[in-house]
């Protein structure tokens, strides 16, 4: 459906009466355009025209190469929530339905072992297949991350949604766009995760997927912009259920957008018009996601003969936030709770589900003051580990994030380094990461990671940028509540990675302001 119809009808041109006075401060206004700005008047005008494409390809092209790299060196097996995706394709793949076992039918969500089961069914079985589409799946989040970030940047306040207004001052959308891209296209989680079975590669590129789309349509919101949003968004809630709290955060957003382009509701109900309100694109991305779960909810319902919406792991990642022995690594008494149900005859998911939620709630009761550290925690882990106070003093600790124990997942086995060719000692041992060798001794190289450096460029792009730019509150939001909703189950540096898309774009616009600085002085 367009939406040019809900515009008004175009003003004429206006008459001598109505055209203001030029006062002579607007006189004294430079223009800033490239082509109309005084030869000596230095404007910002980012990547040229011509470099700019060229640039962008090489990136993406070094970006699949380093990714390629990493997943060639990797050997061992799947192990732990990898096999349970696999083995859920396999389960598919040899006609015994997407299930993990007769006991847990629905225990994870079913879109990523539907892919690992499509990739199987076509290319063999063999998890390298699954590597590879996910260093191409990678990089195309990496071009996501670069329209993203070009639209966040490309409105500013008080522009009357001018996209060229006050070029002189702010870096152009496009260098902005550019170094975001580049800081996540070699970033370490972004590269490891390629090499590993787990939701991190395809649930990141469907999340930023969302956000394009939802920041492309603040200029021009649509229905088919609504449908397609909604459709990703659905997708994502099947890869992972966190997504769906995001999904009505982002209708909010799209009814924002949409009552400046949309005809506002009539005051008489009986000339209502849903698709012609703002409520029309909101309500069709809900929609849409709503549609694309319900499949999955409905054959949850044949199954188990209850309604789950997506999943039944909601009730152990609940327990593993709220519980006794709450830390980093700990799993509580999972497996104890398992073995005395079994024990008890129980071998039913959703009791074990419900089981784990009414233990964790009875913990939150008895113990609020100490959940509520243990929530405070959760940030600290989702942002800051393994970046401790101390290390900011540190700099020969910046440069690796996989360094520490603090790996984003697995930490389980050291044959799955970030190193991009094999380096081994006498023995034929792998060489295990350390500081006291130089890194091409490791087979690695110095990647981007969350350290301190980018946290700061992060912190201080992001103060700037919500005085100066409009979208960049969606971000702020999807920051916020991304958070809260890790604060309600748990959270590590793994579930950080989908969420680094959203934060580079303010390292890179710090780091486009230092630069512009730099030349003003240099050219000074």
């Amino acid at each position: 459906m367009s939406i040019d119809s809900h515009h008004p009808p175009e003003p004429g041109p206006p008459s001598a009466e109505t055209i203001p006075a030029i006062s002579s401060e607007e006189k004294a206004l430079v223009p800033v355009d490239g082509d109309m700005a005084p030869v000596d008047s230095p404007v910002e005008t980012g990547l040229t025209s011509s470099w700019q494409p060229r640039l962008l390809v090489l990136l993406l092209v070094l970006g699949f190469a380093l990714r390629l790299a990493y997943v060639s060196q990797i050997t061992t097996p799947p192990f732990s929530d990898m096999a349970d995706y696999e083995t859920m394709a396999l389960n598919l793949l040899e006609g015994k339905g997407l299930i993990m076992s007769d006991l847990y039918k629905a225990y994870r969500p079913p879109a990523y072992p539907l892919m690992i089961a499509g990739v199987y069914r076509w290319c063999g079985l063999d998890p390298r297949n699954i590597y590879y589409l996910q260093c191409v799946l990678s990089v195309l989040t990496v071009l996501l991350v670069y329209g993203m970030t070009f639209h966040l940047f490309n409105l500013r306040k008080g522009s009357d949604l001018d996209p060229v207004a006050d070029r002189r001052t702010c870096p152009h959308p496009a260098t902005i766009a550019f170094f975001s891209a580049a800081l996540f296209c070699f970033e370490e989680t972004s590269i490891f995760f390629c090499g590993q079975l787990l939701t991190e590669t395809l649930f990141t590129l469907l999340f930023v997927a969302w956000g394009y789309l939802l920041v492309r349509s603040v200029t021009r919101p649509s229905l088919p912009m609504a449908t397609w949003a909604g459709i990703i968004a659905g997708l994502a809630i099947l890869t992972r259920p966190n997504m769906a709290p995001l999904v009505l955060m982002g209708a909010y957003w799209f009814f924002r957008a949409s009552r400046t382009y949309f005809r506002p509701p009539a005051a008489d109900w009986h000339r209502f018009s849903l698709l012609d309100s703002p409520f029309a694109p909101p309500f069709v991305m809900v929609l849409y996601a709503f549609l694309a779960v319900s499949f999955w909810t409905i054959r949850n319902q044949a199954v188990l003969d209850h309604v789950v919406p997506v999943s039944t792991n909601s009730g152990v990642n609940f327990y593993l936030g709220h519980h006794e022995d709450f830390g980093y690594n700990s799993f509580g008494d999972k497996e104890g709770i398992r073995q005395r149900l079994r024990a008890q005859g129980s071998n039913d998911e959703v009791v074990e589900s419900k089981v784990f939620t009414l233990i964790a709630l009875r913990y939150i009761r008895s113990h609020f003051w100490e959940d509520m550290q243990n929530n405070l925690a959760k940030v600290y882990h989702l942002f800051l580990a393994p970046v401790s106070w101390s290390s900011s003093f540190e700099p020969w600790k910046w440069w690796s994030y996989l360094d520490s124990p603090y790996r984003p997942w697995p930490w389980e086995t050291q044959q799955r380094e970030l190193r991009f060719w094999p380096v081994r000692d006498e023995t034929g041992q792998m060489i295990m990461p350390s500081y006291r060798d130089y890194f091409w001794k490791e087979g690695r190289l110095p990647l981007v990671f969350w350290g301190w450096p980018v946290i700061y460029l992060t912190l201080s792009g992001l103060v700037i940028a919500i005085r100066r730019y409009p979208l960049s509150h969606f971000f702020l939001l999807t920051l916020i509540v991304y958070t809260l909703v890790l604060m309600v189950y748990f959270a590590n540096a793994r579930f950080r990675a989908p969420l680094l898309p959203f934060l580079y774009p303010f390292a890179a616009y710090s780091i486009c302001l230092l630069g512009s600085k730099v030349n003003k002085i240099i050219g000074r």
